[in-house]
């Protein structure tokens, strides 16, 4: 699958035992991403093309103070941190999740939708 860099919208879904979840919707443009997520986590950065046909991303999440982790934390500050990862062409197509590491929250395995 070739994703438009240039303009793009990519549903974000969080896959969990009872079913997916959407975490959000984000913009792709011009190799930018932007957009933020069901708990108002924000997120900025770059999606680059790889040979491979899959796409490297790297986003900025900040965390806003007051940010709920599960059902009973909530974060006590504002905070930032670096995400990178490599999606490949089966996970830029929708077609397998990839297992995303944000720190405090834990690993989720997310699925994206490109439209």
């Amino acid at each position: 699958m070739t994703v438009n860099l240039e303009s793009s919208t990519v549903d974000v879904h969080l896959q969990t035992p009872s079913g997916d979840v959407s975490v959000g919707q984000f913009s792709l443009n011009d190799g930018q991403v932007t957009g933020t997520d069901r708990r108002g986590i924000t997120y900025r950065g770059t999606c680059t093309p790889m040979p491979d046909g899959g796409l490297n991303v790297e986003l900025m999440a900040s965390v806003p103070a007051g940010t709920r982790i599960g059902e009973s934390k909530v974060t006590e500050t504002d905070a930032e941190q670096k995400l990178a990862f490599h999606l490949n062409q089966e996970q830029v197509a929708g077609q397998q999740t990839k297992a995303i590491l944000l720190s405090g929250f834990g690993s989720a395995d997310v699925r994206f939708e490109v439209r």
